[in-house]
């Protein structure tokens, strides 16, 4: 994890030397307002959640439709008849699936959502269990946040299908606005690092 991290400010710094001091600031302009726009998005999906749920089902129709189309090209140039029908067999899973989608984008939704409901259980329990062993660091921590997500998949499921109405549009509001943010504190640490360095420079 630290090796990693030490790579990635290492690669930053490295991308700064390259760049002249127009571009990075130019690009950090963009990160900010991107970000921005990002945020503003997201607050709202969050408020308009069964709007962005929509949304969010017909993106993943457009998607299972486009992966339809190359797994259909795939099947074209496959080396034989074996890998052929099952580029074929996937294909026609992705198009129906993609179709279904489109026509019934509530249904999708609420099989979406029931699933995310599993996940968000199954990791509960799993993290609640973990917290118990000796070996795991802030064992409360854990055991905490596996039973908040234990709670939030019990929600789910004891208001589905009704769940399924607002929680996909409530996720992608969500991530939207933590993406937002990160890119404005990225743009903001760049601008930050410049200014500090034209003061040093000044000072010199």
């Amino acid at each position: 994890m630290q090796i990693s991290h030490a790579k990635s400010v290492k690669d930053f710094f490295n991308r700064m030397a390259t760049e002249s001091r127009g571009q990075l600031l130019r690009r950090s302009t963009v990160a900010i307002m991107a970000g921005a726009l990002l945020i503003l998005g997201g607050i709202y999906a969050v408020g308009r959640a069964m709007i962005a749920t929509l949304a969010a089902t017909y993106a993943l129709g457009g998607i299972l439709l486009f992966g339809g189309i190359c797994f259909a090209i795939n099947a074209i140039f496959a080396k034989n008849s074996t890998e052929a029908l099952l580029d074929i067999l996937a294909c026609a899973l992705y198009f129906v699936a993609g179709v279904v989608t489109f026509r019934k984008p509530l249904a999708a939704a609420g099989a979406v959502t029931l699933v995310l409901s599993a996940i968000y259980v199954i990791q509960g329990i799993a993290r609640i269990s973990l917290s118990f062993s000796p070996l795991i660091p802030e064992r409360g921590w854990v055991f905490f946040s596996g039973l908040v997500t234990l709670f939030l998949g019990g929600i789910l499921f004891a208001q589905w299908p009704a769940s399924s109405l607002w929680l996909l549009g409530l996720l992608v509001g969500i991530d939207m606005i933590f993406c937002g943010w990160t890119m404005i504190l990225r743009g903001a640490y760049v601008k930050h690092f410049l200014k500090s360095e034209s003061h040093i420079k000044r000072a010199a």
